[in-house]
Protein backbone atom coordinates (compact mmCIF):
# COMPACT_ATOMS: atom_id res chain seq x y z
CA UNK A 1 0.00 0.00 0.00
CA UNK A 2 1.38 3.28 -0.82
CA UNK A 3 1.77 6.04 1.64
CA UNK A 4 -0.60 8.89 1.00
CA UNK A 5 -0.45 12.07 3.47
CA UNK A 6 -2.66 12.12 6.28
CA UNK A 7 -6.41 13.60 5.22
CA UNK A 8 -8.44 15.01 7.36
CA UNK A 9 -11.57 16.07 7.27
CA UNK A 10 -11.79 19.83 6.94
CA UNK A 11 -9.28 18.96 4.23
CA UNK A 12 -11.76 16.79 2.87
CA UNK A 13 -14.31 19.29 2.90
CA UNK A 14 -12.56 21.70 1.11
CA UNK A 15 -12.17 19.30 -1.91
CA UNK A 16 -15.52 18.87 -1.53
CA UNK A 17 -16.50 22.21 -1.42
CA UNK A 18 -14.52 22.96 -4.59
CA UNK A 19 -16.10 20.02 -6.64
CA UNK A 20 -19.42 21.83 -6.08
CA UNK A 21 -17.92 24.90 -7.28
CA UNK A 22 -17.06 23.44 -10.05
CA UNK A 23 -13.70 21.90 -9.98
CA UNK A 24 -13.40 18.58 -12.40
CA UNK A 25 -10.47 17.44 -10.55
CA UNK A 26 -10.34 13.82 -10.09
CA UNK A 27 -10.44 12.77 -6.07
CA UNK A 28 -6.79 12.82 -4.82
CA UNK A 29 -5.31 9.07 -3.99
CA UNK A 30 -5.41 10.55 -0.28
CA UNK A 31 -8.33 11.89 -0.46
CA UNK A 32 -10.08 8.68 -1.89
CA UNK A 33 -8.25 6.51 1.17
CA UNK A 34 -10.05 9.02 3.80
CA UNK A 35 -13.01 8.42 2.25
CA UNK A 36 -12.49 5.05 2.91
CA UNK A 37 -12.14 5.40 5.90
CA UNK A 38 -14.31 8.12 7.05
CA UNK A 39 -18.57 7.10 6.98
CA UNK A 40 -19.18 11.03 7.37
CA UNK A 41 -17.14 12.22 4.44
CA UNK A 42 -18.04 9.51 2.31
CA UNK A 43 -21.87 10.25 2.31
CA UNK A 44 -21.03 13.92 2.10
CA UNK A 45 -19.03 13.11 -0.63
CA UNK A 46 -22.18 10.59 -2.21
CA UNK A 47 -24.77 13.02 -1.37
CA UNK A 48 -22.94 15.73 -3.39
CA UNK A 49 -22.04 13.59 -6.54
CA UNK A 50 -26.03 13.16 -6.55
CA UNK A 51 -26.61 16.83 -6.03
CA UNK A 52 -24.04 17.09 -9.11
CA UNK A 53 -25.16 14.32 -11.20
CA UNK A 54 -28.98 16.23 -11.04
CA UNK A 55 -27.96 19.79 -11.11
CA UNK A 56 -24.54 20.42 -12.70
CA UNK A 57 -24.87 22.57 -15.72
CA UNK A 58 -24.17 20.96 -18.80
CA UNK A 59 -21.70 22.87 -21.02
CA UNK A 60 -21.01 21.95 -24.47
CA UNK A 61 -17.04 21.59 -25.20
CA UNK A 62 -16.94 24.74 -27.09
CA UNK A 63 -18.63 26.94 -25.15
CA UNK A 64 -15.73 28.75 -24.21
CA UNK A 65 -14.80 29.13 -27.73
CA UNK A 66 -18.11 30.45 -28.78
CA UNK A 67 -18.03 32.92 -26.20
CA UNK A 68 -14.65 34.62 -26.80
CA UNK A 69 -15.71 34.48 -30.16
CA UNK A 70 -19.37 36.00 -29.64
CA UNK A 71 -17.46 38.56 -26.49
CA UNK A 72 -14.63 39.61 -29.64
CA UNK A 73 -17.33 39.80 -32.44
CA UNK A 74 -19.61 42.19 -30.24
CA UNK A 75 -16.24 44.18 -29.54
CA UNK A 76 -15.85 44.53 -33.02
CA UNK A 77 -19.01 45.47 -33.97
CA UNK A 78 -18.90 48.45 -31.02
CA UNK A 79 -15.96 49.75 -32.35
CA UNK A 80 -17.11 50.50 -35.70
CA UNK A 81 -20.59 51.85 -34.53
CA UNK A 82 -18.55 54.06 -32.67
CA UNK A 83 -16.35 55.30 -36.09
CA UNK A 84 -19.08 55.58 -38.11
CA UNK A 85 -20.80 57.88 -35.26
CA UNK A 86 -17.69 59.87 -35.01
CA UNK A 87 -17.13 59.93 -38.89
CA UNK A 88 -20.95 61.06 -39.26
CA UNK A 89 -20.11 64.10 -36.77
CA UNK A 90 -16.92 64.82 -38.32
CA UNK A 91 -18.48 65.12 -41.64
CA UNK A 92 -21.79 67.18 -40.54
CA UNK A 93 -19.18 69.51 -38.75
CA UNK A 94 -17.39 69.47 -41.86
CA UNK A 95 -20.14 70.30 -43.65
CA UNK A 96 -21.74 73.36 -41.41
CA UNK A 97 -18.77 75.25 -41.39
CA UNK A 98 -18.27 74.30 -44.93
CA UNK A 99 -22.15 76.02 -45.70
CA UNK A 100 -21.01 78.70 -43.20
CA UNK A 101 -17.88 79.87 -44.33
CA UNK A 102 -19.06 80.42 -47.71
CA UNK A 103 -19.90 84.17 -48.75
CA UNK A 104 -23.88 84.44 -50.18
Amino acid sequence: MMNYPMITCDVALEVLQCRLDGSAQPVDPAIALHLRQCVECRSRFAAADMLLSVYAPRVPADFTVRLRSAVYSDARRRSVQRWMIGATGLAAALLLALRLGLPQ
